[in-house]
């Protein structure tokens, strides 16, 4: 029903969206769910004026029967009211623009309250990361949790998970543990690891409590979360009327200096064809373009060397380019439109018979916020005003090759 305030308050919710090309579903009011929510297919995408609130008693039933539970989670606060978990524990399903990150919370005190507990998942750097204690080697770099508890003695062990570790720039279950801010200081609570680097959660040893962001950190001298100084998101290379054209995409970079373009003939013996400035420190979606306009029309490979301001190198995967190579001989132009996105953008071929076969949408650290197969010479994504102000970058898959098209929102 709808009160008088404006808030809706339901029973029960389903959550079972599966609307192609966009399951997200725009929470405009305040919600509050008494008994349960169930979540099978379908984003809900909320802010913390238009809470999301599961009342003392209330569960959450999170749909995992083709082990896949991504389909469907919250995007903004979530709250509940009190601390009756079932078995002491209770998942808050968050997440943020494509991206899963269920946070669990194990009540480990002796105090039960009808306060609310209210959890948000963030994107990016978490907050006065340099502030740490010696036991810390670094505070993730990629995301963090924001936990807000309103009782008065809250103790609570923390879970966080992730799906696959190079996204959240871990390589060593072995040395990561869970950090809380408190007092003005990034905190070891120790960790216990389950699962592994294709997914996981580690759980706190220590309990939390008071308030504040909750993240992934390493324990000093023990190797580093982002542990290489660029992480390639993509590199493709693809041969066109005799030119080879070299694209990357860097999803981190950290003290970068410059890119090296490197072929072979063999695989073994490469040379250098040219040099691109890297960004230096970088925690978003970088795309680099290189041609080769001597290429031979044999057999060839390519890789990109990457150089740190401090001399340490690391290579990217190497890419192939056959014999056969395409040949284009004329591009038509495709458009994208407006630019700043504003709620709706359009993507069209103005002329000729070039076909759009997808789009897709991310954002500047390479999650997908979007996807649509296409079959058409236009297409326009729209419900694009909850989108935060930032860097995009559209995948456009078309009868003339990918295209990646850098947009802007908010600027």
């Amino acid at each position: 029903f709808l009160d008088a305030a404006g808030n809706l308050s339901f029973y029960e919710l389903m959550v079972r969206n599966s609307a192609t090309g966009n399951s997200d579903i725009l929470v405009n009011k305040p919600i509050s769910i008494e008994h349960k929510l169930s979540l099978y297919e379908g984003i809900l995408e909320n802010s913390g004026s238009n809470m999301i609130t599961i009342e003392h008693g209330a569960v959450i039933a999170i749909d995992d029967t083709d082990g896949d539970s991504t389909n469907s989670y919250i995007t903004g606060p979530l709250e509940k009211i009190g601390n009756d978990f079932i078995d002491n524990k209770m998942t808050f399903p968050v997440g943020k623009q494509g991206t899963y990150a269920p946070l669990v919370l194990e009540n480990t005190g002796t105090v039960n309250t009808t306060k609310p507990i209210e959890v948000e998942y963030f994107l990016g750097e978490a907050p006065n990361n340099s502030n740490k204690g010696t036991d810390i080697g670094l505070v993730s770099l990629i995301e963090y949790w924001d936990v807000d508890f309103l009782e008065t003695s809250p103790s609570y062990k923390v879970g966080l998970s992730w799906l696959d570790a190079d996204r959240s720039g871990i390589n060593d279950l072995n040395t990561l543990d869970v950090g809380h801010y408190t007092a003005g200081n990034w905190e070891n609570f120790g960790g216990t690891s389950y699962g592994s680097l294709d997914g996981g959660i580690v759980t706190s040893e220590s309990s939390i409590t008071s308030s504040g962001p909750v993240s992934f950190v390493n324990i000093s001298d023990a190797g580093v979360l982002n542990p290489l100084p660029v992480n390639f998101l993509r590199f493709n290379a693809e041969s066109v009327n005799g030119v080879v054209n070299l694209l990357w995409i860097t999803s981190f970079e950290k003290d970068n200096h410059y890119f090296v373009i490197e072929k072979s003939s063999n695989a073994l013996d490469f040379d250098s064809i040219g040099y691109v400035m890297g960004q230096g420190t970088s925690n978003q979606n970088n795309v680099y373009l290189h041609s080769d306009f001597d290429y031979d029309g044999k057999n060839t490979v390519y890789r990109i060397k990457q150089v740190d301001f401090d001399g340490t190198i690391s290579y990217s995967d190497v890419k192939s380019v056959g014999a056969n190579s395409k040949v284009v001989e004329y591009q038509e132009e495709l458009k994208v439109f407006p630019v700043p996105i504003q709620g709706e953008l359009s993507i069209a071929y103005l002329e000729g018979s070039s076909v759009i076969y997808s789009v897709k949408l991310v954002d500047g650290f390479g999650r997908q916020i979007s996807y649509s197969e296409v079959n058409g010479n236009s297409y326009d994504l729209t419900n694009l005003d909850q989108l935060s102000d930032g860097v995009y970058f559209l995948h456009v898959e078309t009868s003339q090759g990918l295209k990646v098209v850098k947009v802007l929102k908010g600027f």
